[in-house]
């Protein structure tokens, strides 16, 4: 985490839905942890090089659990490469 120096406290208002469903999530230890979350995950996103783009691609849990095998068997270094390379695959070459 940053020092002191180069954090900012801000103020943000919420509608309560969102407030409820930022509590509900597990993966966090606190509220102020899964808001940092959020922003990253934001960040990261919109965050491309030029000469790439970024998508958020939802697939099914047994195709994604497929994808999981291949990588745990040696077929595939990750999930993501192993969606380039499929992607790749079915794109016509030029």
């Amino acid at each position: 985490m940053a020092n002191r120096e180069t954090l900012k406290r801000i103020s943000v208002r919420l509608s309560k839905n969102i407030v409820n469903y930022i509590k509900d999530l597990k993966e966090y230890k606190n509220f102020s942890d899964a808001v940092r979350g959020m922003l990253n995950f934001y960040r990261e996103t919109n965050e491309v090089p030029s000469n790439m783009e970024r998508i958020i691609l939802d697939i099914p849990k047994k195709d994604f659990e497929g994808l999981e095998t291949l990588v745990k068997e040696g077929y595939e270094m990750d999930i993501p490469s192993s969606i380039r390379n499929a992607i790749k695959e079915y794109l016509p070459k030029e």
